[in-house]
């Protein structure tokens, strides 16, 4: 089964705020976020599991996008180590050293 990704015009009423807000948080919706809002239920909790960690899991801005390089390296997930390499590099602080050898799995 193939699901097309929702769209700010085609949301359905549930979605629809959740997609606004990532908007205007991010600036733009990722893919990701847009082919779970089939299941607002699913893209709801994805995204409050998500903010409790950047908020209260103790770890720096930092620390967080590393662990989340390291997972996305992990799993092979060539699109969250992208989406995540922008946000280390833009807003995270990760060394560029750091970064590269997170990338090659060093």
């Amino acid at each position: 089964m193939t699901l097309p990704p929702v769209t700010l015009e085609n949301a359905d009423p549930e979605a629809r705020p959740l997609l606004d807000e990532t908007r205007y948080r991010l600036g733009f919706v990722p893919n990701m976020y847009a082919n779970m809002a089939n299941a607002p239920s699913l893209l709801s909790t994805y995204i409050h599991g998500y903010r409790l960690f950047r908020e209260r899991s103790g770890f720096t801005p930092t620390e967080q996008e590393v662990i989340f390089l390291t997972i996305s390296r992990f799993h092979g997930c060539t699109y969250c180590m992208g989406a995540h390499s922008m946000i280390a590099t833009n807003k995270s602080g990760v060394p560029q050293g750091v970064l590269a050898a997170l990338r090659e799995g060093r």
